[in-house]
């Protein structure tokens, strides 16, 4: 009987290599430029300190002087709810309906007619667009006694619609003009945004002296501060993101790429109280200055403490115009929750046509979605090919702008050139086809680009051309909900700024002749 061969597979596996098993590569921690270490410990003033001994005790003076601003409170408001706001803010779907109701039985037939509130975008669509429009009451009927809890109105709105920024002054100790913020796109406004402009005045300063004892800056996931301690499985130096509420967070890069075991902090001294059984005052809202700072270590038969000064050259916490020591100090909001977009407008310069086109998308909650007509301008413009022999062709006269396109035009001004926003014919209009001159389009809705509800034309919109970049932007409008410092809630309307990759395509053509299939 003959016996079965044996079959014997093989095969050749690819996998990766194993990692070197010599730690001392790892353990060497070789950089690949130590000259940047040397630059950011240059920059935070760490070539000043003296590796010598640690501190124990610290005795500061810190200088506090109020921050105010017309119409609104800066203390206890968040800033972005003081420079963001617009003017109507506070009048929300919900105030403006309940308000209306409150006042309707006063109203005459006619009034409420005129007062009412019309067609609401979604999810208010449902609201009966007969109902009374609160807000339209209280402009024509400012004094009644329904409208006792309607804040006053800000003097000015901080919104430019040239730059499409945000400008604002605030006072300081009595000073008019102490602090100024320019170029503010909207969004997180915090210490670094404000510049100062003029001396603090001496109102409401308050001056506090203490001593406190420091303590080794720490940060969840930190390591040991000694080389010869046991680390456990918590340490992780990556555990904490950066965060721009926290200023130990902030400093995350020099403590892991440097000397993480050498950073001290010490508390500020809390403003002073007018009386002994007074309220304590407010702790934001301030410029905080450090008058003076000593150190006392622990080395034994020490004569004096020694001065604590900031660099002399640069630092990453300072502002110009204030001193070196100076940091504005005020409630920023952490964690804001957003609402729905209201309104979007995607703005671009068009090189070809030197012009600006400004596209709206979202005019107060409701989309605007282009007409049968801009779509098929646009089918056939996407058609066209390459014509050869046998081909007939169409005549198509230059098509119209799509719906909701605004142009831009260049006047040259005795300063500057400028973008003024113009109208726009509708070439579809069957006057023309009569040899009657085409009506004019609607201007834009948004208020964001100078539309106005209840009017037909824009109001002749001017942007700056350094508001325009080159790949275009997005402008968003929508309402922010924050809370002040006592936990009460903050409403108000934001309007910011995106940048776009590229701007939109208008689809805009001249008289061609197509060719037919």
């Amino acid at each position: 009987m003959a016996a079965t061969p044996q079959v014997w597979e093989s095969y050749v596996r690819l996998e990766p290599g194993r990692p070197d098993a010599d730690l001392a590569e790892g353990l060497a921690a070789r950089i690949g430029d130590p000259v940047w270490f040397l630059a950011r410990q240059w920059q935070l003033g760490e070539h000043l300190g003296e590796d010598a001994s640690t501190p124990v005790v610290v005795q500061a003076q810190v200088r506090r002087v109020p921050i105010g601003q017309a119409g609104s409170d800066p203390v206890t408001v968040p800033p972005e709810a003081v420079v963001e706001a617009e003017l109507g803010s506070w009048w929300t779907i919900g105030r403006r309906l309940r308000l209306g109701e409150a006042t309707a039985a006063g109203l005459t037939p006619a009034e409420r007619h005129a007062f009412r509130i019309g067609p609401l975008p979604p999810p208010y669509d449902l609201v009966d667009p007969a109902a009374v429009d609160g807000q339209t009451v209280w402009k024509a009927r400012p004094l009644d006694p329904a409208f006792t809890e309607v804040p006053a109105p800000r003097p000015a709105d901080s919104w430019d619609p040239s730059t499409l920024t945000y400008g604002e002054d605030f006072s300081a100790g009595g000073a008019d003009r102490a602090l100024t913020l320019r170029g503010h796109d909207g969004g997180p406004l915090d210490w670094y945004s404000i510049d100062g402009a003029a001396p603090a005045g001496p109102d409401g300063v308050t001056v506090s002296t203490s001593r406190v004892l420091s303590s080794r800056l720490t940060w969840p996931g930190a390591p040991n501060p000694r080389w010869w301690q046991i680390e456990d499985h918590r340490v992780d130096w990556a555990g904490e993101g950066p965060d721009r509420a926290h200023l130990a967070t902030t400093l995350l890069l020099e403590l892991l790429a440097g000397h993480g075991d050498d950073w001290f902090t010490f508390t500020l001294p809390d403003p002073a109280r007018a009386d002994a059984g007074a309220e304590p005052p407010p702790t934001t809202g301030h410029i905080v200055e450090l008058v003076s700072v000593e150190v006392h270590d622990d080395m034994e038969g020490a004569a004096r403490p020694w001065p604590l000064a900031p660099p002399s050259s640069w630092s990453l916490f300072r502002t110009a115009g204030l001193a070196p020591t100076s940091l504005v100090v005020w409630p920023t909001v952490v964690t804001p929750v957003f609402g729905p977009v209201l309104d979007q407008v995607l703005l671009s310069v068009d090189e070809d046509t030197d012009l600006a086109w400004a596209v709206e998308l979202l005019a107060r909650g409701e989309r605007l979605l282009p007409d049968a007509q801009s779509l098929k301008a646009r089918a056939q413009v996407e058609r066209l090919g390459a014509s050869g022999p046998g081909h007939s062709f169409d005549y198509l006269p230059s098509s119209t702008l799509p719906p909701h396109w605004h142009p831009y035009r260049v006047e040259n001004r005795p300063t500057e050139r400028i973008y003024v926003q113009g109208l726009v014919q509708d070439l579809n209009d069957p006057a023309r086809l009569a040899g009657q001159p085409p009506h004019l389009r609607d201007g834009p809705t948004s208020t964001l680009i100078g539309g106005a509800p209840g009017s037909r034309f824009g109001t002749g919109h001017e942007l700056r051309p350094v508001a325009l970049p080159n790949q275009g932007l997005a402008l968003e409008r929508r309402y922010v909900l924050g809370r002040d410092t006592n936990g009460r809630p903050v409403l108000w309307v934001q309007r910011a700024r995106r940048p776009l990759v590229a701007g939109p395509t208008s689809w805009l053509r001249f008289d061609v002749l197509n060719a037919a299939p």
